[in-house]
This record gives structure tokens, sequence and C-alpha cells, in this order.
């Protein structure tokens, strides 16, 4: 839930975002103040942040991999996937393992 205030009395109001209003961001939306039972209007606006983080790995650095727990077979040979946690690039390398 999200709370609005009346811009008539000032009364905060409750008002769950549907993720359909997202989609246009200037369509008004009708609510009901529940003190004064006068009527208004008010759009959604959607914030966005960024997170910002150096990524040495695409600047001639090295990767930083994890492993993403997926593991497949080929030729009788287990296979890992690998994502580095800067980047996201993904690569598959023969597993350590000898069990399958």
């Amino acid at each position: 839930m999200n709370i609005i205030e009346c811009p008539y009395c000032k009364e905060e109001n409750e008002v769950e975002i549907s993720e359909i209003w997202h989609s246009n961001e200037s369509e008004p939306h009708k609510c009901e103040c529940w003190q004064c039972r006068k009527n208004f209007v008010f759009t959604v606006q959607t914030l966005h942040y960024f997170k910002i983080t150096p990524a040495d790995c695409l600047n001639e650095g090295a990767h930083l991999f994890v492993p993403l727990g997926k593991a497949f077979e080929v030729g009788g040979q287990i296979h890992e996937q690998w994502t580095c946690s800067v980047c996201g690039f993904q690569k598959t390398r023969l597993s350590l393992k000898t069990e399958k």
C-alpha cells in the first residue's frame, strides 16, 4: 500500500499501486478521500535508481567468476556454468568434480 494526501483536507489515504499503472504515467487515477469524501485524481510516476559499479573486467581486468549452480553432461564430462559477479558474462567450464 502507498499513502497519498488528499489535496482538500490533507488526510492520508491508502492506495494500492497496480503494475498496469506504470505503463502510462500521464493517465489520471480517481480516488475518493475516506475523510472528506471529495474526489481527486493522481498520477503514478516511476523513479529510476542507477547503481554504478566499476567493471575492471571490461577494461582488461580479470572477471570475478562465481558458480551459477548449473551443470550438464557432454560426452561423459560434467560442465559447470559460471557468471562474472561484476558484469554478468557467463562461461562454461569443465568441472573438477569426478562424480556425476
